[in-house]
C-alpha cells in the first residue's frame, strides 16, 4: 500500500503540474492578446496621423501661397516649415505602416496562434489526465466500498442495521 500511495501521490502531483501549464499557458495568451490589442492600436494612431497629415499639407499650401502672395515672408516661411515636417512625418508614417508597425502586428498575430495552439493541446492533456485520475479513484473507491459490503456480510450475515443486538449495530456502522 505504500507503494500505493506514492503512485498516487506522484499522479496527483502530475495532474496539478498539468494544471499549471494550462493556467501558464492561459496567461500567455492572454499577455499575446494584449501585445496585439497593443499593436493593433498603434496601426490604427498611424492611419489616422496620416489621414490627418494628408488633409493637412494641401491647408498648409495654400497658406503659403497666401502669404506669399501677400509678401508676408514670415508667415510663408513659417507655412513652408510646417509642410516640410509634415511632409517628413507623413514618409515616416507610411514607412512604419509598412515596416515595423506591420511587423509587429504578425508577431503578435503569429505568437497568439502559437500559444493558442499550446494553450488547447495542454488543456487536452490535463483534461484526459483529469479523466483517467478521476476514473482510478472512482475503481478505487468502488474496491473499496465492495470490501465493506464483503465485510458486512462476513461479520453480520443477514441482520439489518435496525436490530438491537451486537450484529445490528456493526451492520450499522458499516452501512
Amino acid at each position: 500500500t505504500k507503494k500505493k500511495k506514492e503512485e498516487d501521490d506522484t499522479a496527483e502531483g502530475d495532474l496539478a503540474q498539468m494544471q499549471a501549464d494550462v493556467v501558464k499557458s492561459e496567461a500567455a495568451v492572454s499577455d499575446a492578446k494584449s501585445f496585439l490589442k497593443a499593436a493593433t492600436a498603434a496601426i490604427a494612431n498611424l492611419e489616422r496621423e496620416h489621414e490627418t497629415l494628408i488633409a493637412k499639407i494641401p491647408d498648409l499650401e495654400t497658406q503659403k501661397k497666401a502669404a506669399a502672395a501677400k509678401r508676408a515672408d514670415k508667415a510663408a516661411s513659417k507655412a513652408s516649415k510646417a509642410i516640410k515636417d509634415a511632409t517628413l512625418r507623413l514618409k515616416d508614417c507610411e514607412e512604419e505602416l509598412v515596416g515595423d508597425a506591420a511587423n509587429r502586428k504578425t508577431a503578435a498575430e503569429e505568437e497568439l496562434t502559437r500559444l493558442d495552439g499550446e494553450l488547447i493541446k495542454a488543456q487536452k492533456v490535463a483534461q484526459e489526465k483529469e479523466k483517467l485520475s478521476g476514473q482510478i479513484k472512482m475503481a478505487t473507491l468502488a474496491k473499496k466500498i465492495q470490501t465493506l459490503v464483503a465485510t458486512k456480510q462476513e461479520l453480520c450475515g443477514e441482520t439489518t442495521s435496525s436490530e438491537n443486538s451486537v450484529r445490528g449495530v456493526g451492520a450499522l456502522v458499516l452501512d
